[in-house]
């Protein structure tokens, strides 16, 4: 299967249909006012982060690490997911007609994704479980984390459907 640069645009976008010029241009201005929030992010937190780790190297490193991954996780990709919402980039128009199969097509995905995230999650646990000296096998064979994973897939399932739901714009007859 080939992967394409819309692909990965839609996809990391939420843009659902055809990715026309409009939504390209949309995307890519949004793109570029991430990157330039980032690349000034990342000047200033490594100086600062230069500054203190003359003096406490070990707490600099995880000050930077945990920055980093918040401002990435929380900050990017709240500004991302805002402006495609305002920019109408992840508006999916459909007729009346379409409706109830876009909504089962976004039920099985859905559960795709609830299946995928649950087994990832137990993984990822049984690895560090596996790290910290637990156990790999014992994680993963464990009833009580193996239903923790479960309940975890199956809210980012839900969740992901809701998402999906919300995103449906009936536009009438087709």
């Amino acid at each position: 299967m080939k992967i394409t640069r819309d692909k990965v645009i839609k996809h990391f976008f939420g843009i659902e249909g055809t990715m026309d010029e409009y939504k390209r241009n949309e995307a890519n201005r949004i793109g570029t006012n991430a990157f330039m929030a980032l690349y000034s992010y990342l000047l200033l937190s490594s100086l600062i982060a230069l500054m203190v780790g003359l003096k406490y190297p070990q707490y600099a490193l995880y000050a930077l690490l945990a920055c980093n991954i918040l401002t990435a996780v929380y900050g990017v990709s709240f500004y991302i997911m805002k402006a495609s919402k305002n920019a109408l980039l992840t508006v999916n128009e459909v007729t009346s007609d379409n409706v109830a199969r876009i909504r089962l097509h976004n039920v099985k995905k859905g559960i795709g994704d609830a299946i995928y995230f649950g087994v990832t999650m137990h993984l990822l646990q049984a690895v560090f479980s596996w790290i910290t000296g637990d156990g790999f096998l014992a994680y993963i064979c464990s009833p009580f984390e193996l239903i923790i994973s479960g309940g975890a897939g199956i809210l980012f399932g839900i969740t992901t459907i809701f998402m999906m739901n919300a995103k449906i714009s009936n536009i009438g007859k087709g």
